[in-house]
């Protein structure tokens, strides 16, 4: 989210113990998105949505022959 002074705001909500986390301010919308990403990762695991594609949450291929 955006502050009307410009700064964009990182925020998680944690389901387990119903809090929000602040995560920071940040100059531009893709630190506060990357910050975000790595929070859900820790929160949630392979499970998370994020903002961008993370090679490690994807399954392992299985080869086929």
């Amino acid at each position: 989210r955006r502050w009307s002074w410009g700064k964009f705001a990182a925020t998680i909500r944690d389901f387990w113990i119903r809090i929000l986390v602040w995560l920071d301010t940040f100059n531009t919308v893709e630190e506060a998105a990357k910050v975000y990403d790595s929070a859900a990762i820790q929160l949630r695991g392979s499970g998370a949505t994020t903002n961008f594609f993370h090679p490690q949450l994807q399954p392992p291929r299985r080869e086929t022959f």
